[in-house]
């Protein structure tokens, strides 16, 4: 039976949730890019704490795929952008958000992604596949001192698959249960410096 629109978002979701948690735990971005006078993004270099928020990536809801057809790709975009909205409508009417934070501004001499704040992206959930893929070069160094395999480009046809409905949920939780692994062997590794790293994980497909 041919996924609905809502179930193959769902399995986004969730591969999603987990590559953020992953990403969190590393910190990279936050405590070794954003701080610097500027970023490492290869080709902006840009000042102030925008890393690679250096333009509007997130309303690239779905990029083009040759498997799916060009009325499921519209819908599978509109759909994407009510979830989006929905999200950041939710983030903003929480207590404790700063309503400054959210407001469009510019660093000097520089540009940045409208829904990039000083805290990082401002959508928790629903982030387009490149703004959750993406990965710089430094980062990826990162990841390979825990001997974490992450390649960004099959995850991008992964996730091309999801978007097509060739991906069953057992297959995404394989995928969820490595970057899992990988998150926390990230926490481990903070917690014991010194404990032998293990066998490499792929994080791929």
């Amino acid at each position: 039976m041919q996924q609905t629109i809502d179930q193959r978002l769902k399995i986004y979701s969730r591969v999603e949730t987990s590559l953020n948690q992953m990403f969190k735990e590393l910190s990279f971005c936050k405590d070794k890019c954003m701080p610097q006078e500027r970023s490492f993004m290869g080709n902006s270099h840009k000042n102030g704490p925008i890393g690679c928020c250096h333009d509007n990536y997130y309303h690239l809801n779905i990029p083009s795929y040759k498997k799916i057809n060009q009325e499921t790709q519209d819908d599978i975009r509109a759909r994407f952008r009510e979830l989006q909205e929905e999200n950041l409508i939710t983030k903003l009417m929480k207590p404790n958000s700063s309503v400054k934070d959210y407001l469009r501004y510019s660093y000097s001499s520089s540009t940045k992604c409208s829904c990039h704040s000083s805290e990082g992206c401002m959508i928790e959930k629903f982030k387009s596949p490149t703004c959750v893929s993406y990965t710089c070069v430094p980062l990826e160094r990162e990841l390979e001192q825990y001997n974490i395999n992450y390649d960004q480009l099959i995850f991008l046809d992964f996730i091309g698959d999801i978007f097509a409905g060739e991906v069953r949920s057992k297959q995404a939780q394989n995928l969820i249960q490595r970057i899992n692994q990988a998150t926390q062997r990230i926490k481990d590794s903070k917690t014991n410096p010194n404990q032998e790293i293990q066998e490499q994980i792929v994080i791929d497909n």
